[in-house]
């Protein structure tokens, strides 16, 4: 089986540019938009507890961002960039590699954020 067989691919190679834009797009935009909505709802729920607690949501809001951008920015971008050539090859044991290492790549991530939060916290 060909990786280039996707409906997706055949969108991006013979849609029309705004079609194709709006439809890969769209889901990006619900997920952001729904990171908003949650982002939001927890500091209103946190509001209604107390003001401290709503100042403690201030001080860690930072590092839940960079982990969300570190995430989907940097480790994300280049990792689509990777699998993206693979499949352009049709190279499927490429693609593979490339999504295990991707899977690895958020293990030891996470164990790294999780080992610096702990450490932070004593």
């Amino acid at each position: 089986m060909s990786l280039q067989n996707s409906k997706n691919i055949n969108l991006i190679l013979k849609g029309s540019v705004p079609f194709t834009l709006y439809k890969l797009a769209l889901p990006n935009v619900f997920a952001v938009f729904m990171y908003s909505v949650v982002t939001f709802s927890e500091a209103w729920y946190i509001g209604q507890i107390s003001i401290d607690e709503l100042a403690s949501l201030a001080l860690v809001f930072p590092f839940v961002s960079l982990i969300g951008m570190m995430g989907l920015g940097a480790i994300g971008g280049g990792i689509t960039s990777s699998l993206s050539r693979a499949i352009g090859k049709n190279d499927k044991d490429l693609a593979n590699k490339v999504s295990m290492a991707f899977i690895i790549i958020n293990v030891i991530f996470i164990i790294n954020i999780f080992i610096n939060f702990c450490l932070i916290i004593k």
